[in-house]
């Protein structure tokens, strides 16, 4: 399915990897979301992960620094960010620098841990989660508010 697909259906949260040179595209495609770039150049742990994110997503102070407070958050984000008509595109660019417990987000693709994950494995169990708290949060915006979230991260 193209990106651009995969923005239109308004109805199935999505984390997607593609080409930096499909920016322009998604941003055009993405009119009717509210698009929040969030440059990865400096995430080189979890901690600095959620840091950026709660920066960049305007989270509140009360923003706990771990996963299940990323999920709590980004299912309120409509509660202090405007979602615009159809939710938010996260678009995360530089995205081949993440980090998280040493393990490099563009390295975790290359070897198709994303698609064929090994569960045991907790090197892959920081990027599983971060991906599935992106995923649910959607979810439950979809069920509650009828808006999206498509994260999106640019190679």
């Amino acid at each position: 399915m193209g990106i651009k697909k995969v923005i239109a259906n308004k109805e199935v949260p999505a984390v997607v990897f593609a080409e930096k040179s499909l920016a322009r595209t998604i941003e055009e495609a993405a009119f009717s979301y509210h698009v929040m770039h969030i440059d990865c150049s400096a995430v080189v742990d979890k901690e600095s992960l959620l840091a950026l994110l709660a920066a960049e997503l305007s989270f509140p102070e009360y923003f706990g620094q771990n996963w299940d407070a990323l999920a709590d958050c980004l299912s309120d984000m409509p509660d202090w960010l405007d979602p615009a008509d159809d939710g938010y595109v996260l678009l995360f660019t530089n995205a081949e620098q993440i980090s998280i417990d040493g393990v490099n987000l563009d390295a975790f693709l290359e070897k198709g841990q994303f698609f064929f994950p090994d569960i045991n494995s907790p090197e892959y169990a920081a990027f599983l989660t971060f991906f599935k708290v992106l995923e649910d949060a959607s979810k439950t915006l979809l069920e509650l508010r009828g808006i999206v979230i498509k994260a999106i991260f640019l190679f």
